[in-house]
């Protein structure tokens, strides 16, 4: 099954979008950033009301601080997005043709062609507006279900989840 569609730099950035809040090393810098800012803020605090005894000091810098500490994932999402988009690769844009076969998906741009086998996809992703076809946590094909020029969408991410999960191996 072969599928044509069109990127933009969009696409990449929810392509990143995605990887964030989904990786598992995202997940845990999400996670170590919140606890770094609650930790620091409550050493911060208690050392300012010893040093400077003012109350209102520790509430202000409290509240700072756990309010930089509540948008840090907001954070990482939008520097995630904003890096993605801003990448300039000639592959990352314009036309792309991707195709599943029982062996292989095969992926075709303006700049290059390649071949991977099952064994190598770990799975098919699908939001709203893509199908990622994920090699690993953070890299993959994007397809933005919006731009599809040629071929069936659906019929596509069925045949690529039941090969990649056919591929997969088994769990320990």
């Amino acid at each position: 099954m072969k599928i044509e569609y069109n990127l933009t730099p969009e696409d990449w950035a929810d392509f990143g979008e995605y990887c964030v809040r989904t990786a598992p090393e995202a997940l845990r810098a999400r996670r170590n950033g919140i606890t770094s800012a609650v930790v620091a803020v409550v050493v911060l605090s208690i050392l300012l009301w010893l040093t400077i005894g003012s109350l209102t000091m520790v509430v202000t810098v409290a509240v700072f601080g756990l309010a930089g500490a509540l948008f840090w994932p907001n954070h990482l999402v939008s520097h995630a997005r904003s890096h993605m988009q801003e990448r300039e690769r000639p592959c990352l844009s314009g036309r792309h043709i991707l195709e599943t076969t029982p062996e292989a998906l095969m992926a075709r741009c303006d700049v290059t062609e390649s071949t991977t086998r099952w064994v190598g996809i770990r799975h098919v992703a699908e939001t709203k507006r893509h199908v990622f076809v994920m090699l690993n946590d953070v890299q993959g094909y994007v397809i933005p279900k919006a731009r599809i020029c040629g071929g069936d969408l659906q019929q596509f991410t069925s045949e690529a989840q039941k090969y990649a999960s056919a591929s997969a191996p088994p769990s320990p």
